[in-house]
């Protein structure tokens, strides 16, 4: 089972008419899900499983590394209900004819969503600040409120490689940017619109970066600590995309927001007190 630092997907999508690859990109879709409903800055991980019948029917399994609280439930139906209506749009306007210039799902490669209608980008921007919102302090948690871009910008002069000047410019460009919008403040900057635009460049610069070996070498070989940061910064971003892009997507519509009855269990937590023997001659 694939792991990462917030949350995982279970890949076991329990249905016998399931291809391997629509498993993987359903797989995707509940990873990203997972991602945007952590909202403490430390110590939560949120896991998601699916079984999907023939029955039109979606049951949807949470679970994360205490109780899952209330708080998470609701907003897995405030992001699902956002999705659904998502999926209707896309339906209605036939923009899904359009779904090759965003992203895709299983290798996230960032595409710019401008090609979409005035009201799809209103809502897919609405989307947006309703995930920044609720994971807000997990991102400045990854941000550490400059520390680590004060490092990177520090030692950008040194990426000299020439994989790296172009994307890297642009992000130190836009990274500085979110750094100023967000300041002393705990809050998701009042200008959304800057922070939105300034996070999707960046973010489509990272993914650049990721996907060049010879770039995540020699990024790796100066401060492995910097490209961790770049992926950390930029997850969250990649994942709410991921989600668009599956709301476009005619297969993972059907299967997921369509006539579809969704069922959400929560996981019970097995924590146990344990209590050790205070004395020798009690073992």
């Amino acid at each position: 089972m694939p792991y990462t630092n917030d949350c995982h997907g279970i890949r076991d999508l329990s249905s016998s008419f399931i291809n391997d690859a629509l498993t993987d990109r359903l797989s995707n879709v509940l990873d990203s899900l997972a991602r945007v409903l952590v909202h403490k800055p430390s110590w939560e991980v949120i896991s998601l499983g699916a079984r999907i019948g023939p029955a039109d029917q979606v049951t949807v399994f949470i679970a994360d590394n205490g109780a899952v609280g209330p708080n998470i439930m609701a907003h897995f139906w405030v992001i699902w209900e956002r999705l659904r209506k998502l999926s209707q749009s896309f339906e209605k306007s036939q923009e899904c004819v359009k779904r090759s210039y965003l992203i895709n799902a299983r290798s996230p490669a960032l595409r710019d969503l401008s090609l979409l209608s005035d009201a799809m980008q209103n809502e897919a921007h609405d989307f947006k600040r309703c995930v920044y919102t609720h994971s807000f302090g997990k991102f400045l948690k990854r941000f550490e409120k400059g520390n680590r871009f004060d490092q990177l910008k520090k030692d950008s002069p040194f990426y000299s490689n020439p994989g790296l000047k172009e994307p890297m410019e642009q992000i130190m460009e836009c990274l500085t940017t979110i750094n100023e919008l967000i300041g002393n403040s705990e809050k998701l900057p009042d200008n959304f619109n800057k922070f939105e635009v300034a996070i999707h460049i960046a973010t489509r610069e990272i993914q650049k970066i990721l996907q060049d070996n010879a770039s995540v070498s020699y990024l790796t070989s100066l401060n492995p600590t910097h490209l961790n940061f770049l992926r950390k910064v930029s997850c969250l971003t990649q994942a709410v995309n991921v989600l668009i892009q599956a709301t476009n997507s005619p297969r993972l519509r059907r299967q997921l927001f369509f006539g579809k009855a969704v069922t959400l269990i929560p996981v019970p937590s097995l924590e146990e007190t344990v209590r050790f023997p205070e004395k020798c001659d009690e073992y």
